[in-house]
């Protein structure tokens, strides 16, 4: 990828050939993470990450 940006699909994808990866995910209520269980966005995983 030549961008900073990521989205989970594409590290889901890659990850599978066993790479690491260092990428930042754009701000947007759309894209979700599952956290503890608890699937959240990446505006609440910001917050949670400050704490």
């Amino acid at each position: 990828m030549d961008s900073w940006y990521s989205f989970p699909v594409a590290f889901d994808e890659i990850k599978t050939i066993i790479v690491d990866l260092i990428g930042k995910v754009k701000r947007s209520s759309k894209i979700a993470f599952i956290f503890n269980g608890k699937k959240i966005n990446i505006l609440s995983l910001y917050k949670i990450a400050m704490k």
